[in-house]
Parts: C-alpha cells; structure tokens; sequence
C-alpha cells in the first residue's frame, strides 16, 4: 500500500476512533448525575454498623452469597460518591486493560496500537449499545398499575452497587485472561508461580460477584480447556493447560461458596423456582429468545454487532503476526460461532432456576462483554484468514470500500452518542431534585425532628424508591442513612 494510502487511511482510522469512543466519552459524562439508590443506602448503613467483613458476613448469611460484590460495595461504600469512582474510571480502566489484552494476543506488537484500542472501543460500545431496557412496575392506584421502561444500562453503569457488581468482574477477568496469555511466555520459575497464583485469586474472586458471571467464566474456562485439546497443538498444551485449568478449578470453588450461601435460601422465597430440568431449559430457552428480540427488533442494535464485527475482520486483515498457524486460524474460525452460542445460552440458566424469568437487562452486560469480544476475535481470525488466502488488502476497491463502511459506522456511533446526550436534561434535573431533597432531611435532622416528609422523586434509574410505608425495605434504609424517619408524602 502507497504512502498517500496508507497516510490517508490513517486519518480515517483516527476519525473512526473518533466517533466510536464518543458514545463511551457520553457515559462518562452523564455519570456525573448518578446519585444514591436503593442498596447504595443499605451497604452504607451496614458498613457503620458492622465494618467491612461484617456487614459483608451479615448479607452472606441474610440475603446472597455473592461474596465479592458483598465486600467490595462494603470496602468502597465511603467513597463511592466521589468523582474519582465514578462511571467515568470504570471505563477508562475497562478500555485500558482490554486494549492490553488485545496487544498481548497480537504477541505484543506495538505498532498496531491504534488498532487495538479502536477494537476495544468497539468492543465495549457495542457491548453498552446492546443493553437492553429495564421495566418496573408501578402501581397508579389500589387496583391498576403500568410498567416503565428505562435503558438497562443506567443499573449497569450508572448506578454505584449495579457497576460495582457487573463491571468490576468483567475488568478482573478481562486481567485474568492477560495473565493467562503472559504465563510461561515471559516469565521462567517463581516467576511464573506468581502470575499462576495471581490467577487462581483473581478467578476465585471474580466470580464471587454474580451467579451469572461465574456460571460463564466456568463455562467459558471448561471450553477453553476443550478448545485446547481440540486444536492439538503441543506448544499450546503445554502453556495453557496449567493456567487454565488452575483457573477453572478455582472458578468452581467460587461458584460452591455462593451455591452454599445461607442466604439463598431466605432470598429464593420470594421468587418461584423450576419444578424440574426440563422446565428449566425451556424458561432459559424462552427467555433467551424473548431477549434476543427485545435486542435487536432496533435496527440500530443489528447495525452496531455488524459494525463490530466487520471492524475486527479489518482489523485482522491489518495487523500482521509475527507466527501464524493457517491450520488453527481455520479450526477457530469453525468452532468460535458453536462457543457463542452455548455461553449465551448458558448465561440465562441462573435466572431461569432462581426467578423463572429473563435475565435483567442490567445483568446482560456481563454475556454481552464476554460475547461481543469473541465476536471480535472471531471476526480478526477471519481477518487473518482472507489475509492469507487472498491478500487482497492493497487492493485500491478495499480501500474504498473500507472507507465508505467506516464513514457508515461513523454515523452509527455519532447517531447514538446524540441519543445517549438527549437525556441530559432529565439526568441534571433529577439531580437538583435529588441535591434539593437531602438536604432538606438534613436540616430537618438538624433541627431535632424525628421525621421528614420528602416529595416523590423517581429515579432515572427506575425501580424502588422511598414510599409512604416507612417500613418498606427502601425506607428503611434511607432512613438509617440519615438518622431521620424519611417518608414520601
């Protein structure tokens, strides 16, 4: 490819980056207008009450065994309101460890590092654009109700106790897998110890945040041990096996301490469980249908995943490795779609045992990550592929055609990030509202009063807020929060 090309290309490379990180840069933004809800209140409450390992103890006993997101909400609940935790760390860390995970599978080549982190922008875009909605009941009166809908990543990203349990662990896994690829490739002797030991911990606590996310790194741990002895390539055998099978034995044990947790128990009465396996399969196959069409019945969702998928073919087609197996780039490229679709399918099952329903629209970010980026590197060893098979990329009507696509998703990006800037207003104005009501309580605290009556505010999150009742759980909370009886009117 000719300089003016490759310069030229360049450029478009750079304004592709440009446009698909502005729907991230958004979030980031508007994560500023996040503000305390529902369980935010009760860990902060439960952590002046009992400290960190008892307030995590007590909600183990009481309520779930996720026993990672119990202390972390915990060991961060004095500083979680801050600037410096907010939406916007989340993701400048998601992005930066995934474009390290990108560099080490690409055998640490470092001129291609604005192809990986344009792969990883895509990555997490579409993994954020594909969230689905979240719908909340609310009663009108003593004899009807509605239901509300409200984007599913607002509990993903916005809310303190909904990132803190989905993100964190996709972030540690994403670690995870880069110390899974570094293992015995740059280190030798205890080194090599370390970086096995630092897998087992990270395995054992990531997948202490979720039923969700551990039934997925275990699966997806089992099948990359399989996908090993399916490839049949020594060098790999000998690398991978001990890694990753320390690894899945960890991840296993993590999934026995949530299983065992006394407060499952208490927490599955209220939810309604499969009588048998059957029944099982078909709630998770139902509800995994129900969500595949909540997803993407906007053509704007399809055009995303196509976007991502036809970024990584590109991508692959460009970033030249340094050792290339043709044989195994095949058997991948055979085998990938196949593992997609179980762990999709396996990323229901948790909901379908213990509520009989769909999994929430907040909790889909952990499946979307995980497939979005094996879609990715599904979509680069095809890249590889008709590299190597055609070698078509100095071809004047490829780049052409790259051009105008990227324009295209350009567009896409550019037409999200202005969706995602529209609700900017109700956002700010929620957190006046939010801002004008506490320290209404304060003053009321203030002044002596044992109770204070708040207006309604709804948050933009959607769901449980603080009722009339003052013994609903939310009131509770709130209130021992402040110090003061809070109730609506």
């Amino acid at each position: 490819m000719n300089k003016f090309i490759s310069k030229y290309l360049d450029w478009v490379h750079y304004f592709l980056l440009c446009c698909i990180s502005s729907p991230l840069l958004s979030h980031a933004y508007l994560g500023q207008f996040s503000r305390y809800y529902a369980d935010d209140f009760c860990f902060s409450v439960q952590l002046e009450l009992k400290g960190i390992m008892g307030a995590t103890i007590f909600y183990y006993k009481e309520l779930t065994g996720r026993y990672s997101d119990l202390f972390i909400e915990h060991f961060t609940a004095s500083i979680n309101s801050s600037f410096l935790y907010g939406s916007w760390i989340f993701l400048l860390i998601w992005v930066f460890t995934l474009v390290l995970l990108i560099y080490f599978i690409n055998q640490n080549e470092k001129q291609y590092i604005i192809y990986y982190i344009i792969l990883s922008t895509a990555i997490l875009y579409t993994t954020l654009d594909l969230i689905p909605d979240m719908h909340n009941r609310r009663i009108i009166d003593s004899v009807s109700h509605t239901w509300d809908s409200y984007p599913g990543i607002y509990q993903s990203l916005y809310w303190i106790a909904g990132r803190n349990r989905l993100i964190i662990p996709l972030i540690l896994g994403t670690i995870t897998s880069i110390l899974i690829f570094l293992y015995s490739s740059n280190f030798r002797g205890y080194q090599n110890r370390i970086v096995l030991f630092a897998i087992a911990f990270l395995t054992l606590f990531s997948g202490g945040f979720g039923e969700t996310y551990v039934s997925l790194q275990t699966t997806i741990l089992g099948l990359a041990i399989l996908l090993v002895f399916y490839l049949n390539h020594n060098n790999f055998k000998n690398i991978l096996l001990l890694p990753l099978g320390t690894a899945f034995v960890f991840s296993i044990i993590s999934m026995i301490i949530i299983i065992i947790a006394p407060g499952n128990e208490i927490r599955m009465e209220y939810f309604n469980q499969p009588s048998n396996l059957i029944e099982l399969l078909t709630i998770t196959w139902d509800n995994m249908i129900i969500t595949v069409i909540q997803i993407f019945k906007w053509p704007g969702n399809i055009l995303s995943l196509v976007q991502l998928l036809l970024i990584s073919i590109y991508m692959g087609i460009l970033i030249q490795s340094k050792k290339i197996n043709n044989l195994i780039i095949k058997k991948l490229i055979l085998i990938l779609p196949i593992v997609i679709g179980v762990l999709f399918f396996i990323s229901f099952l948790p909901a379908a045992y213990g509520l009989s329903k769909p999994t929430p629209g907040r909790v889909m970010i952990v499946p979307l990550y995980i497939i979005c980026c094996l879609i990715s590197f599904w979509g680069g060893m095809l890249g590889k592929y008709l590299r190597y098979k055609f070698n078509f990329q100095n071809n004047p009507i490829f780049v052409l055609v790259i051009i105008l696509f990227c324009c295209l998703f350009s567009l896409n990006s550019l037409r999200d990030t202005k969706a995602i800037l529209n609700g900017k207003s109700k956002l700010e104005l929620f957190s006046k509202e939010y801002d004008k009501r506490e320290n209404h309580i304060l003053k009321e605290k203030n002044a002596g009063n044992k109770k204070v009556v708040v207006e309604q505010l709804n948050h933009f999150i959607g769901g449980l807020t603080i009722t009339q009742d003052s013994s609903f759980w939310v009131n509770e909370c709130v209130s021992a929060y402040y110090g003061i009886n809070v109730i609506t009117k």
